[in-house]
């Protein structure tokens, strides 16, 4: 089964501003005196959605070839930092403002993974080609 580009492209923007938001709550979190949602800096983590929507825009550009490799190493990258990291602190919950916020960061970067794994092997229809 293979999704249009355009439907991933739509989808992992919507994965982008999701980051964003959870980021966002945890920068005003942190402001109000509360703690951070998570382990990663908010605003750290904000720059790395952006490079993310870099590099997601050369596939908006239909660049596939880079496209395809970015979003490679945005596999890598975010499957780490945003998947792995959280699962191995599984047992340290005190690094999370709670349970929900911990399962929130994990399901936000799930989202995106599997969405960036879709782009990074090619698994898209491409659409119907310019004459």
């Amino acid at each position: 089964m293979r999704i249009p580009l355009n439907n991933l492209l739509l989808l992992q923007i919507i994965y982008f501003f999701l980051g964003n938001m959870y980021n966002m709550g945890s920068l005003f979190a942190v402001r109000n005196g509360e703690p951070a949602w998570a382990t990663t800096d908010a605003l750290s983590g904000a720059a790395s959605m952006s490079i993310y929507a870099l590099c997601m825009s050369t596939g908006l550009l239909k660049n596939l070839k880079p496209y395809r490799v970015l979003m490679g190493v945005m596999v890598l990258s975010l499957g780490y930092g945003g998947v792995i990291i959280h699962l191995l602190n599984f047992g340290q919950m005190e690094l999370y403002q709670s349970i929900y916020t911990w399962i929130g960061a994990i399901c936000i970067n799930c989202f995106g993974l599997a969405l960036n794994l879709i782009a990074a092997l090619g698994m898209f229809e491409r659409g119907a080609k310019n004459s």
